[in-house]
């Protein structure tokens, strides 16, 4: 079919989404750069696929580490959005902003990444709805933000919620409902409760590691927490343990630079935020 076949592109594409979902950053960019690139020459820069591979390409670099790239981008994917009119309650426009807010949060605009997250959750809860996952993934996010900006009570309130939606609706296993585990596990160490924090730690690992595997960003981010929450109850060596595989392996894996590895060497927690679903 030739490398600008629209099938090859979308083959492209979608590899380097799954290349991501399985930790794989750096190959995920390569791939997302690459069909990007190619959406741009060919169809342009305001065609949907071309925007869609922008949003994808910035979430995976972010996930990488490379925040200030992946907060551009989505700037600059919103304003194509804007200049072609394309409602506001679109999918498309919708899942831009989440991201948009998730850069804002990583690149320490805390405040506007609240607020903005706050209308972006409105909205998702008039169409597609309470229940669906881009729903239940925006709300995720708003409880980190929350917490990150000082409000822990109403994390907790919003995010225990969401996690008995996201058990009911997609199962104790799936990955929306175990990062939003991790995340309310965070909230709940922040008001010491660290018993209730080490137990959703726990099902954390449980729920990644078999599914994900022992070396995937997510399930050591539920390992590394699970260390921060035992080095409070005075559990010291087990502590220790996990934070120093953890850290040898987001070292290893991700870079001495990155954020993960930056917050496990200095024993702070780690939130995992979402993204809608095939974004």
């Amino acid at each position: 079919l030739g490398a600008g076949h629209p099938h090859t592109l979308i083959s492209i594409t979608n590899l380097g989404r799954d290349l991501r979902e399985t930790g794989q950053y750096e190959p995920s960019i390569s791939m997302l750069s690459s069909s990007y690139e190619a959406y741009k020459q060919l169809f342009g820069d305001m065609y949907p696929e071309t925007l869609r591979n922008a949003k994808s390409l910035a979430v995976s670099l972010r996930k990488a580490g490379r925040v200030d790239e992946a907060r551009a981008l989505t700037h600059q994917t919103r304003e194509h959005y804007r200049v072609r009119d394309t409602p506001a309650s679109i999918p498309d426009v919708l899942d831009c902003n989440l991201n948009y807010a998730t850069d804002l949060y990583a690149t320490g605009a805390r405040e506007e990444a609240l607020s903005l997250t706050r209308e972006i959750v409105r909205q998702y809860r008039t169409a597609p709805g309470e229940r669906h996952p881009a729903t239940l993934a925006a709300v995720n996010n708003l409880g980190i933000f929350l917490r990150g900006s000082g409000e822990v009570s109403r994390a907790r309130a919003l995010l225990e919620k969401n996690f008995d939606t996201l058990r009911d609706a997609l199962g104790d296993r799936h990955p929306y409902t175990l990062a939003c585990a991790v995340n309310l596990a965070n909230v709940l160490a922040e008001l010491h409760e660290l018993r209730q924090a080490e137990e959703l730690e726990r099902l954390a690992v449980a729920g990644f590691q078999p599914t994900l595997g022992h070396e995937h960003p997510d399930t050591i981010v539920s390992r590394a927490n699970l260390g921060v929450t035992l080095r409070s109850l005075g559990r010291i060596p087990e502590a220790d343990q996990l934070q120093e595989s953890s850290h040898a392996e987001f070292a290893r894996m991700l870079g001495e630079n990155h954020p993960h590895t930056v917050s496990v060497r200095e024993g702070k927690r780690i939130h995992r935020d979402l993204e809608p679903p095939a974004v």
